[in-house]
């Protein structure tokens, strides 16, 4: 190819038109996903680039069964929420009060085998807005990582109280524990 002359063709009047257009009609599906509970993470990994923007977290549902037929949370996005661009992996920064939730339901992501997902379809759209393939939660996907906590918590406050004929000490956590 040495000593071949490149002809731009960007001026508008010498660019060529397209002879054959195909629009993407493929839905994105999730292909896997990881959880840490320990950083409080959700990685979503997709088939394709998906929009950031378009994530609605309070689709997502954390269930430990795949039929669904157990103990289920869905997040809430007063807690949860991204700051991903666009992309095919996007992470889902678990809030203080969702990861408390689940963590102080014993048998909910506490190990591989007690944490799936499932959500609708208009979780996540690709980016020309077509919805994501949803997961019923009568057919959750399990958790290709999971990282448990392993963070101790930490006193934030106590109180105690000698006003009654028993004493009552109050203690208070930064995160649930059982």
């Amino acid at each position: 190819m040495t000593g071949l002359k490149v002809i731009a063709r960007v001026n508008g009047l010498s660019a060529l038109g397209v002879s054959n257009y195909t629009a993407d009609t493929t839905r994105p599906e999730l292909t896997s996903f990881d959880l840490s509970m320990d950083s409080r993470l959700l990685s979503l990994t997709f088939s394709e680039t998906v929009r950031a923007s378009s994530l609605s977290v309070g689709q997502i549902q954390i269930q430990s069964t795949a039929a669904g037929t157990g103990s289920v949370y869905v997040l809430t996005s007063g807690s949860s929420s991204s700051s991903s661009a666009d992309g095919t992996v996007i992470v889902v920064n678990v809030g203080v009060s969702d990861a408390n939730v689940l963590k102080s339901v014993i048998g909910l992501a506490d190990s591989k085998g007690t944490t799936y997902v499932s959500f609708g379809r208009t979780m996540i759209d690709d980016m020309v807005g077509i919805d994501v393939v949803e997961i019923s939660s009568g057919a959750g996907q399990n958790v290709a990582v999971f990282t448990e906590d392993t963070t101790s918590p930490t006193l934030v406050s106590f109180g105690l109280d000698l006003s009654m004929d028993i004493a009552v000490l109050s203690l208070t956590f930064d995160e649930s524990v059982h």
